[in-house]
């Protein structure tokens, strides 16, 4: 059974309480909220769930996301029957009431803003007038992808070696700028994966091609993916020819 949602503007907790149980007789209230509120506190834990891209990847806390319309998916029988409540940035943004198994599910029919999210849950058992939440879990929506890069081509000297140039560089050195830490940088050669690593410190990059090239003509691109799974385009081609060290004295 699909888990029922419900998109609810903020409300007062003694609103919210009405929504799932009846008024509370005044002569058994206090009675029956020491009690439950002592059951309760020892037999719920706080809700969990996992934040989900478009793609179903589960995104970790502190992570980025590249979907404006994140899904949450909780499994936790403890709290079968019970209801979530969802809370973005200190707002309530909905609920889901979860089913006999334990099952429940979320998706905003809005859609976010750029940039880092809080999400809190909370299970309400209004007759014990207790609340239980979740840790903040905190994440960054980033739907931009990274700007189109560019890179050079130098040999072990650090001398740029040029679009179209003959070099005896077996083991040449590819660099790059302006990316950002985490970044995934992938070099291709004639459309196969040549190379791939992320990006770390301040952004610049550094690639030292690990084992000789044969002699022969090479033709090299490279691409961007962000922490988000955005994907950049493709670079402009830089080729060049590996050629013997006797092929370049005169005859």
């Amino acid at each position: 059974m699909p888990s029922q949602l419900i998109n609810l503007p903020a409300l007062s907790r003694q609103k919210r309480c009405a929504l799932t149980k009846p008024p509370v007789p005044a002569a058994l209230s206090a009675r029956v909220t020491v009690a439950a509120a002592a059951e309760q506190s020892n037999a719920l834990a706080a809700p969990n769930c996992k934040l989900l891209n478009e793609k179903g990847d589960t995104i970790s806390a502190n992570g980025y996301i590249n979907t404006t319309q994140p899904q949450l998916r909780g499994a936790e029988p403890a709290l079968a029957s019970h209801r979530i409540d969802i809370y973005l940035d200190g707002e309530l943004i909905g609920t889901s009431k979860v089913d006999e198994h334990g099952n429940w599910f979320y998706a905003p029919d809005f859609e976010l803003s750029e940039g880092q999210h809080t999400l809190i849950l909370g299970v309400d058992t209004c007759l014990a007038k207790l609340r239980v939440y979740s840790a903040p879990f905190k994440f960054t929506v980033k739907t931009t992808a990274p700007q189109r890069p560019c890179f050079s081509i130098l040999n072990k000297s650090g001398k740029l070696i040029g679009d179209g140039d003959y070099s005896v560089e077996r083991r040449p050195r590819f660099s790059g700028k302006r990316c950002q830490v985490g970044d995934l940088v992938t070099i291709f050669h004639n459309e196969n994966v040549f190379a791939s690593f992320k990006v770390q410190g301040d952004g610049n990059w550094l690639y030292t091609v690990q084992s000789d090239l044969s002699d022969g003509d090479y033709h090299f691109d490279i691409n961007v993916i962000d922490l988000a799974g955005n994907v950049s385009e493709f670079s402009d081609m830089r080729s060049y020819t590996v050629i013997a060290q006797a092929a370049l004295k005169p005859a």
